[in-house]
């Protein structure tokens, strides 16, 4: 078996198994009156605070906030201003990934995202100091010297001692686990991620000191606990719809899965049972749970779809439009994986990943838009895309899906001033050329964006996703993994 495929699911089942100090949410000092605004006029405005679109409206935007939303027939504008001509356009909250791995050598994550009008990301793990490297890259865009979204982040999971994977933080006790949470609060994440692997006195801790630290939990449902019990106890975000922890809490083999997964058995092993004892009334309990105790879900379903298609050897998997911004290397070392997963276990494992994107939309659960970039195929700021038509074919209105993307994950990670169009919010726009209610697929027809109050025109992104293409093309260096 290649060396890489056998890392490669090493490191999926490490992933796969309020947020006021980010420095880019809301820190610019507000403009002065003489900064020029810019008014995109007579443009028809959606956001999920409103389920029909404004029409006719001019948003103005000045520095780095919209300053005004009005009628484009009652609007006075500063002679200096810069005029964005909208008619017959939509304008949306710029999306947001809210599961994106960015610590990919040769891969230029963040122009990416903004070529795609992803103006915000959430990174949910990174090995060894990729923390350090996401606060430069914080700072670089804040001030204008790099282009990029703005990035919440985690930096190392918190795993307990059975965790046969090195790079996250291992801890051994609750006062072990208390200092992990403190040390990532001191090194400037936004939030605490756990893993697979952590007993109760851990996760508690890990929790209370969470609250203690202004921070909230995501991430996987450990082995050791159940579902309601992570619910109950306060952890914030579910990662994946399947093959983890919703997975098993799903399956009337529970209690005999949990003790094989206990005493070491992959989730990929255990998976074909899991699939085999799935039950709808158990699951959808499961969601209605999750919503009582405010517990939202990030399914990551194009993340299962790649999976799937890789494993059936479908030539859509490698998707040349999209990797063509990514170093050859990469797309290399992915379609060397082909034939080599276990391919009924994965395409069932979709359908179920697929059939529990509808539960939750029936069951109320807050549904988080996120990809698990960069696993194989899944390229950034594409994917994003590529989740919410998912979404929509398995029952969430475009409105629905949108919310997904941009309002919802600003809310979980208490980010007033993102996700919506209003006076007062950062000014973080898509312009689009078509409805995105009328079609999903409309968030891909993208005239222009706005990142932290930059204009980036059509021809601009064009250029930048053709340096990018250039740039993946002379790289030579080595693909990023898992230690």
């Amino acid at each position: 078996m290649n060396p890489f495929v056998r890392v490669s699911w090493a490191a999926f089942f490490i992933l796969a198994t309020a947020c006021t100090s980010n420095p880019l949410s809301g820190s610019t000092a507000p403009a002065s009156e003489h900064t020029p605004e810019i008014a995109i006029e007579h443009v028809s405005v959606i956001d999920a605070s409103n389920a029909s679109p404004r029409l006719d409206q001019t948003v103005v935007v000045r520095g780095n906030r919209i300053v005004r939303v009005a009628s484009s027939r009652t609007i006075s504008l500063s002679d200096d201003a810069q005029r964005v001509d909208a008619r017959g356009k939509f304008l949306i909250p710029g999306l947001f990934d809210a599961h994106a791995h960015t610590w990919y050598a040769g891969i230029d994550h963040r122009r990416l995202f903004i070529a795609n009008g992803i103006t915000a990301i959430r990174d949910p793990a990174a090995p060894w100091d990729h923390l350090r490297v996401i606060n430069q890259w914080r700072e670089e865009i804040e001030r204008g010297k790099a282009v990029g979204p703005r990035i919440w982040a985690t930096g190392q999971p918190v795993v307990g001692p059975a965790s046969q994977h090195p790079w996250p933080i291992k801890v051994t006790d609750a006062t072990e686990a208390r200092a992990a949470v403190r040390r990532l609060k001191n090194e400037g994440a936004d939030f605490v991620k756990i893993l697979n692997r952590l007993p109760p006195e851990s996760f508690h801790a890990v929790i209370d000191e969470a609250k203690r630290n202004d921070l909230t939990v995501a991430g996987h449902i450990p082995r050791e606990l159940s579902a309601r019990a992570i619910a109950e106890a306060g952890l914030s975000v579910v990662e994946h719809a399947s093959l983890g922890g919703l997975m098993l809490a799903s399956a009337t083999s529970e209690a005999a899965s949990r003790e094989r997964l206990l005493s070491g058995t992959s989730y990929l092993s255990e998976l074909p049972e899991l699939l085999a004892t799935f039950d709808r009334h158990q699951a959808e309990g499961v969601y209605r749970m999750l919503r009582e105790h405010d517990v939202a879900v990030t399914p990551t379903v194009v993340f299962f779809e790649a999976l799937a298609e890789t494993a059936e050897g479908d030539p859509a998997a490698v998707r040349n439009d999209w990797l063509r911004y990514t170093p050859r290397a990469y797309g290399e070392i992915w379609s060397r994986q082909l034939g080599q997963l276990p391919t009924d276990t994965l395409s069932a494992n979709l359908e179920r990943s697929r059939d529990a994107l509808r539960a939750m939309k029936s069951a109320g659960v807050k549904v988080l838009a996120g990809t698990d970039t960069i696993k194989p195929f899944l390229i950034p700021g594409f994917s994003l895309h590529r989740e919410l038509e998912i979404m929509v074919a398995a029952g969430f209105s475009e409105l629905d899906a949108l919310e997904a993307a941009t309002r919802a994950p600003a809310e979980v990670l208490g980010a007033s001033d993102v996700g919506l169009i209003a006076e007062g919010m950062l000014a973080d726009l898509v312009l689009l050329d078509a409805n995105p209610l009328a079609d999903i697929s409309n968030t891909q027809m993208i005239h222009a964006a706005f990142a932290n109050g930059r204009l980036f025109k059509r021809n601009e992104l064009d250029r930048m996703l053709s340096e990018i293409e250039q740039a993946a093309a002379e790289w030579v260096g080595e693909p990023s993994t898992f230690p």
